[in-house]
């Protein structure tokens, strides 16, 4: 893969779209002139015990979009120029890397993984706009991390925005809202949030968000 990747000498936009059983254990992307990235990695079968990892050496990547089902490491080169990316599935070992960017989407399936692994969040200090797919089961419990975490936040778009109430496995009550109130009010709230959208709504119309 990298021996035609080298032959790409201007290269700007790149779409990467793995298959189960490619035998590739370590990725190689090294592209100096690339800007747009797209790398979608499907469930990958362990060989042999060994792990999957990939390297993503572009200096210049401006937007990057992830979608990774397979457990592996992440080695990159981009967090200086990175200004957008979209984070799909286990991808949480990027998120140092990416605290750069003025627009980040984290969807649902991420933000699941972010509260069952219980990451700490970086500071997101150039952060304008944050994308977030939230259920009613775990993704409204980190949201008021990641608005202390991003202080310069203008806008805030829920694309998929739970408050649905379910039935227990038990077959007794409903599943509720589940949502912790800050002990203070995040500095972007205050300060910089202009808009907050919310994408397909799935809930009782009492539990609409209220300003």
């Amino acid at each position: 893969m990298q021996r035609l990747f080298s032959s790409c000498v201007v290269l700007e936009e790149l779409y990467v779209r793995r298959k189960s059983g490619d035998c590739v254990l370590i990725a190689n992307i090294m592209i100096p002139s690339l800007k747009r990235l797209s790398l979608v990695v499907p469930y990958l079968e362990q060989i042999s015990g060994h792990d999957y990892s990939t390297n993503i050496n572009a200096p210049y990547l401006e937007y990057l979009e992830l979608c990774n089902s397979t457990s592996g490491d992440f080695s990159v080169n981009f967090s200086k120029s990175l200004v957008e990316a979209h984070i799909n599935d286990r991808c949480l070992v990027l998120l140092e890397e990416i605290s750069n960017v003025q627009l980040l989407a984290l969807s649902g399936r991420t933000m699941n993984l972010s509260y069952s692994s219980g990451i700490t969040w970086p500071i997101f200090h150039k952060l304008l706009r944050l994308e977030l797919g939230v259920n009613h089961i775990v993704g409204w419990q980190l949201l008021t991390d990641l608005l202390n975490n991003s202080p310069n936040l203008e806008s805030l778009v829920f694309k998929q925005a739970s408050f649905e109430h379910k039935p227990k496995p038990s077959g007794e009550g409903f599943y509720g809202f589940y949502w912790i109130p800050p002990d203070s009010v995040p500095d972007c709230l205050l300060l910089h949030l202009k808009v907050i959208e919310v994408h397909n709504f799935a809930g009782r119309r009492c539990e609409m968000l209220q300003f």
